[in-house]
């Protein structure tokens, strides 16, 4: 993508408009440093990193920002997501309820139940996930927007 002589310092790559907007009214960031990419996400963001930039914020939904945490381009399935959330600390008795239930739905509950921390430590497990399988130097922010407004709710910053 990039010669070692054009390696630029910061990108942002984000899901949506819905997610660029939230990452724009807080970090103010000019236009062109951003990316919008809804598929392949991994595969775009490993080839980024190849020659630069230096430092690329991660901007999506709770599904999209899974879809990283795993290395993939896919988000994960229920049961990938109930055991990681388990090694992030989240109980197994909030688990146990959404044995059957879809992605989003446990988004809504730890969102709408305050779960914060668990969001954020999310973020941090994926940025350290990506640092450590893309070995470039590159440093990796990665931020969670609410569903419902362009809000980033949680971060690894």
């Amino acid at each position: 993508m990039y010669t070692e002589k054009e390696r630029i310092g910061e990108i942002v790559i984000v899901e949506d408009n819905h997610c660029m907007k939230a990452h724009r009214d807080l970090f103010r960031m000019s236009e062109d440093c951003y990316r919008r990419q809804p598929r392949d996400t991994y595969t775009t963001v490993n080839t980024y990193c190849e020659y630069g930039p230096y430092r690329v914020h991660l901007v999506g939904t709770w599904t999209w920002l899974l879809s990283l945490a795993f290395l993939r381009d896919s988000p994960p399935d229920n049961f990938e997501v109930l055991y990681l959330l388990k090694q992030l600390g989240v109980e197994e008795s909030l688990l146990q309820a959404f044995r059957e239930s879809r992605i989003e739905d446990i988004y809504y509950t730890l969102y709408y139940g305050r779960r914060l921390d668990v969001l954020r430590r999310l973020c941090h497990y994926t940025r350290w996930r990506l640092q450590e399988a893309i070995k470039t130097g590159t440093r990796f922010e990665c931020h969670i927007v609410s569903y419902d407004r362009p809000q980033i709710i949680a971060s690894s910053l």
